[in-house]
């Protein structure tokens, strides 16, 4: 009778149930893992919460969710009384990361924030 090596011996452990495929142990066999490093996910800050010192706050003074006729123009126009670049690219800088890359790319329904006017452009 022939003994099979064990892992612990520096021998590998049986590898018949790994996936072909995927080269993983299935899930029920693999050690679990934390959700985040330092453990379980950091909590949501209740809503009206001040964020800490180091994260910076922007100032919004709406919301508005896009028409089918809107363009960043018209929201510059509409909250700041100006359609001029400098005024929609500071909506657009404020949401770029739902609307991408081309500021053109505006859909209806989008949910923007507007962000208060800096002072300089007051």
């Amino acid at each position: 009778m022939t003994d099979k090596p064990r892992p612990e011996d520096g021998e590998p452990e049986d590898l018949s149930a790994v996936d072909p495929v995927k080269r993983t142990r299935p899930a029920a066999s693999r050690p679990a893992r934390p959700a985040s490093p330092g453990g379980a996910p950091r909590p949501l800050a209740p809503l009206g919460a001040t964020r800490p010192a180091d994260e910076p706050s922007a100032q919004f003074i709406a919301e508005h969710t896009l028409a089918a006729d809107e363009t960043l123009s018209h929201l510059a126009l509409k909250y700041y009384g100006h359609a001029t670049p400098p005024y929609w690219k500071l909506i657009y800088e404020a949401n770029k990361a739902l609307i991408g890359d081309n500021p053109n790319r505006v859909r209806p329904g989008m949910a923007l924030k507007i962000p208060a006017l800096p002072e300089d452009m007051k």
